[in-house]
């Protein structure tokens, strides 16, 4: 968990890591990015605490828990080449 803790701080002063994170589609992109760059943490750890990471640049930001969850479980339900679009959900305003 110390990783994600590190790895968010650091995107929160990295804009170009922050653009990746947005653009992410499923948590295990976010994880590899995380892995790149030396933090290690899981899928699981990130959901786990992904509640408590609200910056704008996480895919989840500004959305309902229904929402923020189906985000983790697109990974399974949305694999590529699915013909579901990757950007499944819209920023509210």
């Amino acid at each position: 968990m110390d990783d994600l803790i590190r790895f968010a701080r650091a995107a929160a002063a990295d804009v170009d890591l922050q653009a990746q994170i947005q653009a992410s589609t499923t948590a295990d992109q976010i994880v590899a990015l995380a892995a790149a760059r030396g933090y290690t943490f899981n899928t699981a750890d990130l959901r786990d605490y992904s509640r408590n990471l609200g910056a704008t640049f996480w895919p989840w930001a500004d959305r309902v828990d229904s929402e923020r969850r189906r985000f983790f479980d697109s990974g399974a339900s949305n694999p590529p080449g699915s013909g579901r679009p990757l950007g499944w959900f819209r920023r509210r305003r």
